[in-house]
């Protein structure tokens, strides 16, 4: 465990290093917006302290490290199924070096071998106009390691409490660099471009002016350069045998997990639970990806727990924040030596049907409807009593819970902002129906999050309350910055009433306050709530609303119950 810690520790560490670089680099390229001199004088500033023998072994060093540790990170791993982002960032990240091999060769070994310093005007020539093609490979190989890098670095921040305040910031700071790197780029080789074409020999002076004007040495580097990245392939190559070696030889040694319902996996033994679920097509929650960061991947051993190993201190102090007893452990970082059976305490959740939005409905059109806002009470409670993942868990059940049960009533969700969700009824055209279905929906809501309940009290003792707000009025219903999107929204300030009208229902110790012209255009009486006319803020008269506090005497005063949507 320590080790693995300490291996953590480089790889961040390392990774840090060449983030700093990398972002001295592009800013220097950025500055080419003013003429190519721009990001010479910039270079000279922002790369010089790179260039002492300290710092050049801290950068190099760090690269090795990191390329290194990425090897034996994926020879270590017992499979190579994995969530599409992380195996987006493997795969740039093992680009990074064969891509960027020739260039460091010519300007690195270039300089060491045959005392070449290439100045901005030679390797903006050489990129613009001698080698147009060794241009567009640099540009590419910009994207990939900055994407590759900042893949790492959200990975590595998200947990900290301030990332979701400061995430708008740090990604149109992930957008801007990069781009205005590349702008720079384009805009430094045009003018060099542009010289050379006035002057003919302005690059062949540029390279002679830097000491460049040997072919034999820059023959010799490229073979270097081709050497390299085709020792860099076969190392790929022999990690990839030697991990598809050891795999093969893992197979003769398998080990059976026996899940509920009659499900059983074969496993190679060293692999963890979850990787055996995942070898075998079986759904297992795991909201952090398997990086023992959540706890929603927890099973309970109920046969073959006495051989097992006993946690290791990261496991050791997940269980403990979540009070876990000793039969209860985490799948992806139990990894058994033989046969054992398992019940995952967290249920999977099922993914909701996609629905294609009718044509006839895509052109903005006015209309009057029912607009819904559902909110979570002590979501601040929750993010913190529980693990950051768990919470991701909870919200996200939430949200497709609710979400299902306006859909299973005839409304459309519009928007979901945290823990609020927004939804539209009426937006077919028959005003009362929508109202019925926007009643109907908030039956199916609040039954549905029952539901949810128990399965939450169960799994990791939490449970929800909400709160609904309905309001009905006139909006512009359409297609709004969704280009091709079939996402229907809506315009007015029928969704800003509902959502006041939900702030209401904290005072009034109701989970539901609805306008009360919603439920007259329904057809609906309940004697036994209370209407009232309330000053809304934005709202120039009052506005007459029900607060309901049996939703199951609402659901019984609907025309067919909770079902009168449809």
């Amino acid at each position: 465990m320590k080790l693995d810690l300490a291996v953590r520790r480089a790889r961040i560490v390392s990774g840090c290093v060449l983030v700093a670089y990398l972002l001295c680099h592009l800013t220097s390229h950025a500055a080419g917006l003013f003429k190519f001199e721009a990001m010479t004088a910039t270079s000279a500033i922002l790369l010089a302290p790179w260039q002492t023998l300290p710092t050049q072994v801290l950068l190099y060093g760090s690269f090795l490290l990191h390329l290194s540790l990425a090897f034996v990170a994926l020879f270590r791993r017992r499979t190579l199924r994995m969530p599409a982002g992380e195996a987006l960032q493997m795969l740039l990240g093992f680009s990074v070096p064969l891509l960027l091999l020739g260039h460091l060769v010519g300007v690195r070994l270039g300089y060491a071998l045959n005392d070449w310093n290439p100045s901005y005007a030679r390797l903006l020539g050489l990129y613009w106009v001698t080698a147009p093609a060794a241009g567009a490979q640099q540009a590419i190989v910009l994207v990939v390691a900055w994407s590759h890098a900042m893949f790492g670095l959200h990975a590595f921040l998200r947990f900290r409490p301030w990332f979701k305040r400061a995430q708008p910031w740090l990604l149109l700071a992930a957008v801007l660099v990069p781009s205005l790197s590349l702008a720079g780029f384009a805009a430094a080789g045009f003018d060099v471009a542009q010289r050379a074409a006035q002057d003919p020999g302005f690059v062949a002076q540029a390279a002679a002016a830097d000491g460049i004007a040997d072919p034999a040495g820059g023959a010799r580097l490229a073979a270097i350069a081709e050497a390299a990245r085709s020792c860099y392939l076969a190392l790929l190559v022999l990690v990839l045998s030697a991990w598809t070696v050891r795999r093969l030889l893992a197979l003769r040694r398998t080990i059976r997990i026996a899940y509920p319902g009659g499900r059983q996996a074969a496993a190679p033994r060293g692999v963890s639970v979850l990787e055996a679920s995942r070898l075998n097509g079986i759904p297992h929650t795991s909201a952090c990806g398997g990086r023992g960061r959540c706890s929603t991947c927890r099973i309970r051993v109920i046969d073959g727990g006495a051989a097992l190993p006993p946690p290791l201190p990261l496991e050791a102090a997940t269980l403990a924040r979540i009070g876990g007893c000793g039969d209860v452990r985490l799948a992806c970082q139990l990894r058994p030596t033989g046969d054992l059976a398992v019940v995952p305490l967290v249920e999977v959740a099922a993914a909701p049907d996609g629905t294609r939005m009718p044509a006839h409905l895509l052109a903005g059109h006015e209309t009057r409807i029912a607009a819904m806002f559902v909110d979570m009470r002590g979501s601040t409670t929750l993010a913190e009593s529980m693990l950051p993942f768990d919470v991701v868990f909870v919200v996200d059940r939430y949200v497709r819970t609710v979400t299902r049960a306006v859909e299973g009533a005839g409304g459309i969700v519009t928007s979901v902002a945290g823990d609020g969700v927004m939804a539209m009824f009426g937006h077919h055209g028959d005003g009362a129906r929508g109202c019925r279905e926007a009643l109907a929906a908030a039956v199916a809501v609040h039954l549905a999050i029952d539901g949810l309940n128990g399965e939450l009290a169960r799994s990791l003792g939490w449970t929800i309350r909400i709160g609904m707000g309905l309001a009905h009025g006139s909006s512009v219903v359409g297609a709004f910055g969704e280009v091709g999107g079939h996402r229907l929204q809506f315009l007015g300030d029928t969704g800003n009433t509902a959502a006041r009208l939900e702030q209401l229902t904290k005072e009034r110790a109701v989970p539901l306050i609805a306008a009360a012209s919603i439920l007259d255009a329904a057809g609906i009486h309940l004697p036994d709530a209370a209407r009232a006319s309330v000053p809304l803020r934005g709202r120039a008269e009052p506005l007459e609303i029900v607060a309901i506090a049996d939703l199951a005497a609402l659901g019984r005063a609907a025309p067919g119950g909770a079902s009168a949507a449809t």
